[in-house]
């Protein structure tokens, strides 16, 4: 109840009478960790006071579904704790991916959600890891592009199009369709054309 309240103060007196070193993996009823009922709540000082106390907390996973904080934050769209997750855990920490095999980014794009998309893409500029990081299919075949394709978000399609590697355009889920296809389905037509291009199609 302390992490989702909107007074903090409750919430830092609780974490003073605990010691420095535990771990903060105590569930609710709703089997959500401190951090995660913070997050659910949008509750931005408190995700950062429960981030600072345990850093670990950032990667626990709470439930079946939405996985560890830095999932659960895309799920609910939250930029600005995002960000405060992020001054306590390495970029490459977004490379994992939630129980339904969506990584950060993917849900993000899932969500159509062009700001926090954008965080996390320059969140993993500089880590050798991101042309993979770009290029995870989840288990229905999807890459972030086909799933941003889905949200209907053209200009996060257009974005994608541009940082993706050039292979990842041709990627195709299991349905057999390429995100340009889709793209051309949903009557996105600038969308298509950007996916075009980044792969030489003209």
């Amino acid at each position: 109840a302390a992490a989702a309240a909107a007074d903090g103060r409750m919430l830092t007196a609780l974490l003073a009478h605990i010691p420095r070193n535990a771990a903060l993996q105590m569930l609710n009823a709703r089997l959500e960790t401190p951090l995660h009922a913070a997050l659910a709540a949008r509750r931005e000082d408190n995700v950062a006071r429960l981030a600072e106390f345990d850093a670990g907390s950032v990667l626990y996973a709470a439930d079946l579904f939405s996985g560890n904080a830095l999932q659960r934050c895309a799920w609910v769209a939250d930029a600005p704790c995002m960000r405060r997750l992020l001054e306590r855990v390495p970029p490459s920490a977004l490379f994992a991916r939630c129980p339904s095999g969506y990584t950060t980014l993917m849900v993000a794009c899932l969500r159509g959600d062009l700001e926090l998309a954008e965080l996390l893409l320059e969140a993993t500029a500089d880590c050798p890891g991101r042309p993979h990081f770009l290029a995870v299919q989840s288990t229905f075949g999807q890459t972030c592009l086909h799933v941003a394709a889905m949200s209907g978000n053209e200009a996060l399609v257009r974005r994608l199009a541009g940082a993706v590697p050039k292979g990842v355009v041709a990627l195709r889920n299991i349905a057999g369709q390429t995100a340009a296809g889709m793209c051309g389905e949903m009557r996105m037509e600038r969308a298509q054309l950007a996916l075009e291009w980044a792969v030489g199609v003209t």
